[in-house]
């Protein structure tokens, strides 16, 4: 194990927003959600988008249960907590096709903007 520095490359992560927090879930459901948003950060990047400008990802469920160390049904009971609560809504594609998974958020207060030097310790306190 090793400290980390100034010049310390980070970790691959999964983004949790700080929302998610005080909501009353499990935590599997919202390591999942982290998981959704940072597959949607790369479906916005690679430019999928609806017919309606809204980016969806495709993910199986197999596929978030290999990536994320759990069980179908847990990923399975995840996804329906957060379809549940408003989170992400699931669009079926046909048969043998993943669903469209469209990630939400409630209005928060506070945004980060993508630029590393003006993030504002007091968004994680």
């Amino acid at each position: 194990m090793k400290y980390f520095h100034k010049d310390s490359k980070i970790p691959l992560y999964h983004p949790v927003p700080c929302f998610l927090v005080n909501l009353d879930m499990k935590a599997n459901t919202k390591m999942i959600y982290g998981r959704l948003l940072g597959r949607t950060i790369l479906s916005i990047r690679s430019g999928w988008f609806d017919e309606m400008g809204r980016a969806y990802v495709i993910y199986t469920v197999e596929d978030i249960a290999k990536d994320m160390g759990c069980s179908v049904t847990t990923v399975k009971s995840a996804l329906n907590e957060l379809e549940k609560v408003g989170l992400i809504e699931r669009r079926r594609r046909g048969a043998c096709k993943a669903n469209h998974i469209y990630l939400k958020m409630p209005k928060v207060d506070m945004y980060w903007d993508g630029r590393e030097d003006e993030v504002n310790i007091s968004m994680f306190m």
